[in-house]
């Protein structure tokens, strides 16, 4: 129920108007509409992807250190995205 009025809230006093209409016609989709206006991010983008690769991090028993390359950066993107994902 919370969702529903958020949404409803959220397209009546936060959005502009031309981007809940392009969202009501399909023209785009507002990801995470009940969730997303009143936080910074999307509920499925919880990870501090940028603080991550700034600053290392583990997982599981691996230290993480910054990537020195943007290979590396798309490696352990992956890679964080999988163990999320599992």
């Amino acid at each position: 129920l919370a969702g529903i009025v958020a949404k409803h809230y959220a397209q009546q006093q936060i959005l502009p108007r031309d981007v809940v209409l392009a969202h009501e016609r399909g023209e785009i989709h507002y990801h995470d509409l009940d969730y997303s206006p009143f936080f910074p991010m999307f509920n499925c983008m919880l990870i501090d992807l940028k603080g991550m690769l700034t600053n290392g991090f583990k997982m599981g028993n691996a230290e993480i250190e910054p990537p020195k390359s943007i290979a590396t950066a798309t490696a352990v993107t992956a890679q964080i995205i999988a163990q999320v994902a599992s």
